[in-house]
């Protein structure tokens, strides 16, 4: 336990001479800033515009606009900035040779695994909770603020989601050790997989990717609360199942 808690605090540590811990949360909180002033915004952009003489009824934007703004900015921007920065990180160590000074130091191969995936994990709930109580506090200065159901269910699920891509990350990134690009595309694919399962009609029901794409309609009272637990219960499943596989082909892999 000492050794893993040893290259978690080397990992978070590294994270802040890379700037990568930096780097997301300014991303993270700049898209929370975004999302309330795009939606308070957009109707009078829109009726701006000149659209050849077509009248457009827009309606008066509300709380709710801004939390869908939040949520296709984090699933699109978000996520991408989550991936480019934490996807190639068991590869990036094997190339310039440092995990095996780790290994030798009483790491086990599995703690070196997990210990990644912890790191990057808090490193993305500290952003993502920024990011939220960001969207939170100017949805409540620039709407009229009612109390919305679910809410911290709608919040929690997206963030579920982006930890399962997380450990797709730690799979991908250990699974093609020797290359980068490989692991980014890997990481990337797994994340396109898991949208098109919801186009499938025996899976669309549980599929994780309805925690990154129910969230306004568990705002609203429209979503199915249960495919919400069951999509949750496979991915908290899935994430184990990845990080599981990474630690056994981590173990079976030449350093």
């Amino acid at each position: 336990m000492s050794s893993f808690l040893t290259f978690t605090k080397k990992e978070l540590i590294e994270s802040m001479r890379t700037y990568k811990v930096f780097i997301l949360i300014i991303v993270m909180v700049i898209l929370g800033i975004m999302s309330p002033i795009f939606a308070k915004i957009t109707p009078d952009l829109l009726s701006s515009m000149n659209l050849a003489g077509i009248e457009i009824s827009i309606l008066d934007p509300t709380h709710i606009d801004s939390f869908s703004q939040f949520f296709k900015n984090i699933t699109q921007m978000g996520l991408i900035a989550v991936v480019l920065l934490f996807s190639t990180s068991v590869c990036h160590e094997r190339i310039k040779g440092s995990c095996i000074l780790m290994l030798t130091k009483r790491l086990s191969r599995s703690s070196f695994i997990l210990s990644k995936f912890f790191s990057m994990a808090l490193l993305w709930t500290i952003s993502y909770i920024l990011s939220v109580v960001t969207t939170i506090y100017y949805t409540k200065h620039l709407f009229p603020y009612d109390n919305v159901e679910n809410i911290y269910l709608s919040f929690s699920s997206l963030w579920l989601f982006v930890i399962l891509i997380l450990a797709i990350s730690i799979f991908f990134s250990t699974l093609f050790s020797n290359s980068q690009y490989s692991a980014m595309i890997g990481s990337f694919a797994g994340w396109l997989s898991l949208n098109l399962t919801t186009y499938i009609p025996k899976f669309k029901d549980y599929s994780p990717a309805l925690l990154s794409q129910e969230n306004i309609n568990l705002l609203v009272g429209k979503a199915d609360i249960k495919n919400i637990y069951y999509a949750i219960t496979i991915t908290v499943l899935l994430i184990l199942f990845f990080l599981l596989l990474s630690c056994f082909i981590f173990k079976k892999q030449e350093l």
